[in-house]
């Protein structure tokens, strides 16, 4: 009887479900934390900017995986890689550029 072999695409999908709950628990967070002062005093410390970059990354992360192993993009010219990664650096940055801009 054979034993049972682990995919490569089997090790991205498991990383992309671990991903996922990762962006979802840190979207369900208000990204605001209690700090206590040395004085005693109780701070609500906002961390949105860096819960944002988080997800960004996250998000890109995922999204390479995606094509490289489910698009099957590994195997071909790094021309083919950088243009579909480049765009998704690109429309990761306009997100963040709207999200930046509905802070003010």
């Amino acid at each position: 009887m054979k034993t049972p072999s682990i995919h490569r695409e089997d090790v991205a999908f498991a990383v992309l479900l671990l991903a996922t709950l990762v962006t979802y628990a840190l979207g369900e967070w208000d990204g605001k934390y209690r700090e206590v002062c040395r004085s005693g005093h109780v701070m609500i410390v906002s961390a949105q900017g860096a819960v944002a970059v988080v997800l960004a990354l996250v998000t890109l992360a995922k999204g390479t995986l995606v094509a490289r192993e489910f698009m099957v993009l590994r195997n071909v010219s790094l021309r083919w890689q950088a243009a579909v990664i480049g765009w998704l650096l690109l429309v990761i940055g306009l997100i963040a550029l709207g999200w930046q801009a509905s802070l003010h």
